[in-house]
């Protein structure tokens, strides 16, 4: 109903403001509501929100294998639907997917392909997401030294960005947890 669905889009909002300041219990429980809601009763592009306020909080505890599962999902609705401009949601956090599951050179290739896509679609990060994206850009470079940093970087940023969510798909269901990590 009318209300319920409502309800269900004040609650998604309202998650996004819990998570960026750190009510990470609050945040999941109406994102959780919202995603739930949104499986039963809305279109697959409606549960974008959802999912991408819960693959944070998945990466943010660690919970490596549900932030693969939600993304993956998050991944196969952009396909599907063709919301290319959508990718600049979820680049960094498969970016940051790779780098904790042992993977910092893929991380570099997704971070030059986040920066594509907000280039082409003229969107900054988010002055609320900026100091994660300066951590993450941080630890890939740390990680790799600045010159296969920037090497890994270059080949993402040179993807078409129409390519971009597919391929982003395609690693996703592919790349495994580095044992080594």
């Amino acid at each position: 109903n009318a209300d319920e669905s409502g309800l269900i889009y004040t609650n998604t909002w309202m998650a996004f403001v819990y998570y960026y300041e750190g009510r990470v219990e609050e945040d999941k429980s109406l994102a959780e509501e919202a995603l739930q809601y949104r499986r039963t009763y809305s279109s697959e592009g409606a549960r974008i929100f959802p999912l991408d306020l819960l693959v944070a909080i998945a990466l943010e505890k660690g919970r490596l294998n549900r932030a693969r599962a939600l993304l993956r999902e998050r991944l196969r609705i952009m396909v599907n639907k063709g919301m290319t401009a959508n990718a600049i949601f979820c680049f960094d956090e498969v970016a940051e997917w790779l780098l904790l599951t042992g993977h910092p050179r893929q991380a570099a290739f997704w971070l030059g392909c986040f920066d594509r896509v907000r280039e082409w679609t003229k969107q900054p990060v988010e002055p609320v997401a900026l100091p994660h994206n300066k951590w993450l850009v941080s630890e890939v470079r740390g990680a790799l030294g600045e010159e296969a940093y920037t090497a890994a970087w270059q080949k993402g940023y040179a993807v078409p960005v129409e390519d971009a969510l597919p391929l982003a798909l395609q690693v996703m269901e592919q790349t495994a947890v580095n044992p080594q990590k």
